[in-house]
């Protein structure tokens, strides 16, 4: 015969039957949300840093890239690859309540440092902008490929002053890029930031 099974110890009425017994202690893990919290911090200071660095480097090269020369003359330029638009020193013209420009493509010239010819039109849309207590309208533009040195000569039947700039479309284009690493970067930086917290808080105020 088999020997019955033991009987189970006797506990006082109401008394739970593990009462007594050593419950495992779970230690609360930080590690998650640190990490968050860090990825965070090192999100926005990169884009602060390098978006910083970038769009201080553009709006600088931009400003090198603007020039005032007297005309008639000429003038010798590094430029890089874009459009650039000469602008003309003008006022207010009553008639047409707007800048008015004098100079024609056929009186500007631009040639590359091997002596080729650039094409040079008309504006494809009217700009003015403010330089050196000046108020100038693009009059005619055109179009760098590369990178290099560029002989340019304006002869305008009446003297005046031009200012050589990239075209406001181009200015903005260049600061788009650093723009959208350091939105980008801030946007999921505080992101990080907010989700680790919010883990942490959870982490701290739960009972396990």
């Amino acid at each position: 015969m088999t020997n019955p099974p033991p009987p189970y110890p006797s506990q006082p009425y109401g008394q739970p039957f593990n009462q007594g017994l050593t419950q495992p202690v779970v230690k609360k893990s930080y590690k998650t949300p640190v990490v968050l919290l860090v990825i965070g911090i090192v999100l926005i200071i990169a884009a602060s840093a390098v978006g910083g660095a970038l769009l201080f480097s553009n709006v600088s090269k931009i400003a090198n890239n603007a020039k005032v020369m007297s005309a008639p003359g000429t003038m010798t330029r590094t430029l890089s690859p874009g459009t650039y638009v000469i602008y003309e020193k003008t006022a207010l013209d009553p008639s047409t309540s707007g800048y008015a420009h004098s100079i024609t493509p056929y009186q500007v010239t631009v040639y590359t440092g091997s002596g080729t010819q650039l094409h040079v039109s008309n504006v494809s849309a009217k700009e003015s902008t403010s330089f050196d207590s000046g108020t100038y309208v693009g009059a005619v533009q055109f179009e760098v490929t590369s990178q290099g040195k560029y002989n340019i000569a304006v002869n305008p039947t009446t003297p005046t002053q031009v200012l050589v700039a990239p075209d406001v479309a181009s200015a903005l284009v260049s600061l788009l890029i650093p723009m959208g690493i350091f939105i980008l970067g801030l946007g999921l930086g505080f992101i990080f930031l907010i989700i680790g917290f919010i883990m942490l808080l959870v982490r701290l105020f739960s009972k396990t």
